[in-house]
């Protein structure tokens, strides 16, 4: 009886194991090789042509001068003593105004006089 039961399930394993193998190569059949279309290059006219004009971003901050229309300012350095520097941050406290002002006043000042 054990070597009944153990032929059926030859059988079987062997049915089934055929079966998988027909429904494979039905598979592989039924696939037809598709062929890929080439991908269309579009030219610059076309981009822009489907370019939608894009709002500007805020990205916050102040604004640059150069966007509000204004000559932008330039930075220089100024190497100076020490007591020297306090002598003329002094004085600019005294006017009531920034060390950077102070100095672009002395500057313009001595321009005019020495015309």
């Amino acid at each position: 009886m054990a070597n009944k039961y153990k032929e059926l399930m030859r059988e079987s394993a062997a049915n089934e194991a055929q079966a998988l193998a027909a429904a494979k190569e039905q598979k592989a059949s039924a696939k037809a090789p598709e062929k890929k279309e080439p991908v269309k290059k579009e030219t610059k006219e076309e981009k822009t042509q489907k370019e939608k004009p894009v709002k500007k971003k805020n990205l916050g901050g102040r604004p640059k001068n150069a966007d509000r229309g204004l000559a932008c300012r330039k930075q220089y350095t100024l190497t100076l003593e020490e007591d020297t520097y306090q002598t003329f941050l002094n004085m600019a406290r005294e006017e009531k105004l920034s060390f950077a002002k102070f100095m672009e006043k002395a500057a313009f000042e001595y321009i005019e006089n020495n015309k």
